[in-house]
């Protein structure tokens, strides 16, 4: 599996919604999978930067495929 941040997944459209849900009150979780990839600087220092990092956000960049496939099993609907 192709587990990196990159720009054109969407990575920081999401972080945006997070965040959004988050300020209008929302109890919501947030877990990103994938290492630092090409031009995602900007990204990583939101990730490593955000105050809830480890308590509503999580960014996993070592994750295993076989992890990312029970994260899918477990999260995905």
């Amino acid at each position: 599996m192709d587990n990196t941040l990159e720009s054109r997944k969407g990575h920081g459209h999401g972080l945006n919604a997070f965040e959004q849900l988050r300020q209008r009150g929302r109890d919501i979780n947030l877990i990103i999978v994938g290492k630092p990839g090409w031009k995602t600087e900007a990204l990583q220092q939101r990730l490593c930067t955000y105050p809830q990092i480890k308590a509503n956000l999580y960014w996993m960049d070592n994750a295993s495929d076989e992890l990312l496939e029970l994260l899918y099993l477990k999260y995905a609907a």
